[in-house]
């Protein structure tokens, strides 16, 4: 799209103080700007196949399928909740992997724990595959606070250059190259104090997961319906 835009293809909006080269088209020479010309395509395009893919990115993952237990598991009929929890381990065992959305909590939970311990049976070991949700919630953060900064800058950058009736003071003072400067600055340290700190966090859950298997004991773990428990533990019990 950048390169597109460069090349007239698409409508830019040209910042009147930047350098300007002779082009040689046709047997003519033109004076366009030097590589530096500015448009909100990159921006608009970019953040809609960003919605298309969260939106719709599914819809493209037809060959890929998942055991939500909660969805899969009938959960008001006792009689086929229990014929669900007992065939688990048998989902389990035939999927390609297990994902484990891992958060601090997530040893306390019974229910997961349970689907680990089915994984790792010594009967068949079926790849786990940890996905840090805090780090998942950062690039979600980090995604809408790069479109704000940049849709802010592109607002700054067209108060200089599409409205010529602002005083100049106004238009300088707004959207001057030392203020863009600074506004950049500020911007770019944002997003690298947002990721140090969800990778900092991710660092600390990491070595708090092998401190968390060490003191584990499964009769510490919570869970919503307390008759599911001894139903749990039997099965872990057969397991191992």
């Amino acid at each position: 799209v950048h390169f597109a835009q460069q090349f007239y293809v698409l409508p830019t909006v040209v910042d009147p103080g930047v350098r300007f080269v002779r082009r040689c088209e046709n047997g003519q020479e033109n004076l366009v700007p030097d590589f530096y010309a500015t448009g909100a395509w990159e921006l608009v395009l970019g953040e809609a196949a960003a919605l298309v893919v969260l939106l719709g990115g599914h819809a493209f993952c037809t060959r890929t399928h998942y055991f939500f237990d909660c969805a899969c598991i009938h959960q008001t009929d006792r009689v086929l909740k229990a014929a669900g929890v007992a065939h688990i381990p048998d989902f389990i065992r035939k999927s390609g992997e297990l994902c484990v959305l891992w958060d601090g909590e997530y040893l306390t939970r019974l229910w997961c724990v349970y689907e680990l311990a089915v994984a790792h049976a010594p009967s068949a070991r079926t790849p786990v595959r940890f996905v840090p949700l805090g780090m998942s919630v950062m690039l979600v953060q980090l995604h809408v606070f790069c479109f704000a900064t940049q849709s802010v800058k592109m607002g700054l950058f067209l108060c200089r250059t599409v409205n010529p009736r602002l005083p100049f003071w106004t238009r300088h003072l707004l959207a001057g190259r030392t203020v863009m400067f600074y506004v950049c600055v500020l911007t770019d340290a944002c997003c690298f104090a947002l990721v140090a700190r969800a990778s900092a966090e991710l660092a600390r859950m990491l070595r708090s997961m092998e401190e968390e298997l060490n003191r584990f004991e499964v009769g510490k773990t919570e869970i919503f319906d307390e008759d599911d428990r001894r139903m749990l533990y039997e099965s872990i019990q057969e397991m191992y």
